[in-house]
């Protein structure tokens, strides 16, 4: 993420975070979760990569599912965790080192921020970090 990016991003996070709350993301959801792993849901484990405000990581909390969180933004960090109701992780992309830990990994409109020399690495960190048969969302804008 540039340093242009993300200082738009601390200097508008409330607004871009409430910007957020609303949108209904059912229909991209029903895209995704259907080819989640077919077992009890508190034991299937997603990562909201890129997770803005945290409003995804909370739709699939509420669903039942285990959900971690990560964001390049520290105040969007903060927003997440508060929303969530746990710890959000402050990290680019790039620093991810996750190795076959989550069934699930939800990139939604956030790679977008990845520099286009860089995203061929952030997609084979992004595979690595999934566990066998894990199923990776991503959307560009």
């Amino acid at each position: 993420m540039s340093e242009i990016t993300l200082a738009y991003y601390d200097q508008h996070a409330d607004e871009f975070a409430n910007s957020t709350f609303n949108v209904d993301m059912q229909p991209l959801y029903q895209e995704f979760l259907p080819e989640l792993p077919k077992r009890d849901k508190r034991h299937i484990h997603i990562l909201d990569a890129g997770c803005g405000s945290g409003r995804d990581a909370v739709a699939f909390k509420q669903l039942g599912y285990e959900v971690s969180a990560m964001d390049a933004c520290e105040k969007l960090v903060k927003i997440a965790a508060t929303q969530l109701g746990q710890p959000v992780r402050h990290q680019f992309f790039e620093e991810i080192q996750d190795i076959a830990a989550f069934d699930g990994i939800w990139a939604c409109a956030s790679l977008l921020h990845v520099a286009e020399k860089d995203l061929s690495n952030v997609f084979v960190k992004l595979q690595d970090a999934l566990k066998p048969h894990g199923v990776l969302y991503v959307s560009f804008k």
